[in-house]
């Protein structure tokens, strides 16, 4: 065998072996993995980073979001976004738990978010739960679906006019 035949070889046995340990990964990194990649995609939603939106989700990722028609794909819930992210608000999500399927290639998790106006005021416009379902991909993990619903919001009493 040639040297070169030896080095490709050996970057084969590698490849092969960093792929195998990849596809092995643990459940605990697995979690850690998703709760990185939420923290990321709060980081972006925060920042109104409306480029960097669609590379959070698969490309044949579901929105089912209240109120709001179905969208199917990357583009179409990353222009959603980009609508949603032209607004002055600030929208913070929570995790409460990730739960990993029995394969590893899939995961729900589930928490909160708060809509808040992005102004002096900082206003309450909103709060509700988020689920999302995360796929394992080749480069780490994405949204495949996302799925939220709103909270009652308190009524507001109209000023007392009887003074």
């Amino acid at each position: 065998m040639t040297t070169t035949t030896q080095g490709a070889s050996v970057a084969l046995v590698m490849l092969v072996f960093t792929n195998s340990l990849i596809s092995q990964s643990s459940p605990k990194a697995d979690s850690t993995a998703i709760q990185l990649q939420f923290s990321r995609f709060q980081e972006v939603l925060l920042a109104h980073d409306t480029i960097s939106i669609g590379d959070f989700y698969t490309d044949d990722a579901v929105s089912l979001l209240q109120n709001q028609p179905v969208r199917r794909g990357r583009n179409s819930i990353a222009q959603r976004w980009n609508k949603s992210l032209a607004n002055p608000i600030l929208i913070r999500l929570t995790s409460s738990e990730i739960n990993l399927s029995v394969t590893g290639q899939d995961a729900f998790q589930f928490g909160r978010f708060e809509i808040r106006a992005a102004d002096t005021s900082n206003a309450l416009l909103a709060t509700g739960k988020v689920m999302i379902l995360w796929r394992k991909q080749a480069d780490h993990w994405r949204m495949a679906l996302e799925m939220d619903n709103f909270d009652a919001m308190p009524s507001r009493k109209p000023p007392d006019q009887t003074k």
